[in-house]
């Protein structure tokens, strides 16, 4: 990690393994040009949403439909699973966030940033961000597309481009709306009524690039919002206030199914059967060796055979179990912890951030 080798299994966008060296990133000359067009039209001063444009314009297909095409199977798999959604031209759509992220990233500079991510619990392989000042980042481990003097311009562009809030009202919900469609946040606008107020409502732009003359369709006003979410909480508070425990319960039989315990207890009961399966395949072996129906050889192939797969069979329990525990405990834990918090603002007036 301190030396710079690349650990990732998927190389940055621009560049590819090395066929001698799985450690270190070479240039991918088929669309390293693509890469120096984004900085370029950052350099001239276009925001994210403007060379989003123009990358759409020009019919450059995204990443993900690039790697597909040279075959990386988890990027296959997912233009198969959002194909039920959308149709492949609206996949194959470059997004903010997509060109934000390539414009942020030092692995341009032919520098090597490490140490993103922790995984804290391996039995349950969750990763947890890691703050970026312990970030670990070794320069010139690998040929730069970009030059730090360009990239650093850059930087300084986007930073310029980050203005205080232009509204007058507290925007609650910021960072917290997700589209429902592609799951990145929703960003707030407004119109202006005849009256002369400002109409807020939330949009996801990614969806608006995509679908611009459907302007209704891609936003909520913040008034609804604000209502249901008010209208939620109050009765959430409520059913707190008057069932307590038994409403604490309910929460958790919730949380049960939507934490994907059922899908967990149905491995489980499947893997089971297995094993009772397997159980009685051994003895039906024994006994066949035993009355001679069956010869040495075959009766070690089955046995060992049959033993092995009862020995995968009781790791994977063991897995299921800990998932389960742990998908029970957690969910338990933040739900006593938000009843206590609840219960200060049970008659609470109106809405905040906090």
């Amino acid at each position: 990690m301190h030396k710079g080798y690349y650990i990732s299994c998927q190389p940055p966008y621009g560049y590819k393994v090395n066929p001698k060296d799985p450690n270190q990133l070479v240039i991918d000359e088929e669309v390293v040009d693509v890469v120096k067009l984004i900085f370029r039209l950052a350099l001239a001063n276009n925001g994210v949403v403007k060379i989003v444009q123009e990358l759409n314009q020009r019919g450059i297909d995204t990443p993900s439909i690039y790697k597909a095409k040279n075959g990386d199977k988890r990027c296959l798999t997912s233009i198969e699973q959002r194909k039920v959604k959308f149709t492949y031209d609206e996949i194959n759509k470059w997004n903010t966030n997509t060109v934000g992220k390539i414009l942020r990233d030092v692995v341009y500079i032919g520098d090597m940033e490490n140490h993103k991510y922790e995984v804290k619990n391996y039995k349950a392989k969750k990763r947890t961000r890691v703050p970026k000042e312990e970030h670990i980042i070794v320069r010139n481990t690998h040929e730069a597309i970009i030059s730090r003097n360009d990239f650093n311009k850059v930087q300084d562009l986007i930073k310029g481009r980050q203005r205080p809030s232009k509204y007058d009202f507290p925007n609650i919900f910021k960072g917290i709306l997700r589209c429902s469609n592609c799951g990145r946040k929703l960003t707030i606008g407004y119109h202006l009524r005849k009256s002369g107020r400002r109409a807020y409502s939330y949009q996801c732009y990614d969806r608006y690039l995509k679908h611009p003359i459907d302007k209704e369709a891609n936003s909520i006003r913040y008034e609804v919002i604000y209502k249901i979410v008010d209208e939620r909480i109050k009765e959430l508070f409520k059913n707190i206030n008057v069932y307590g425990e038994e409403f604490l319960l309910s929460v958790i039989n919730s949380v049960e199914i939507t934490d994907g315990l059922t899908e967990l207890k149905n491995q489980k009961d499947k893997i089971n059967q297995r094993l009772n399966v397997l159980s009685n395949l051994v003895s039906k072996v024994f006994e066949d060796y035993a009355s001679n129906l069956m010869s040495f050889e075959n009766y070690q192939y089955l046995l060992t055979k049959y033993q092995d797969e009862q020995k995968s069979l009781n790791l994977k329990l063991k897995d299921i179990d800990y998932k389960l525990t742990e998908n029970l405990d957690k969910p338990l834990e933040k739900i006593k912890k938000f009843m206590e918090v609840a219960k200060n603002y049970l008659n609470y007036e109106e809405l905040t951030k906090e």
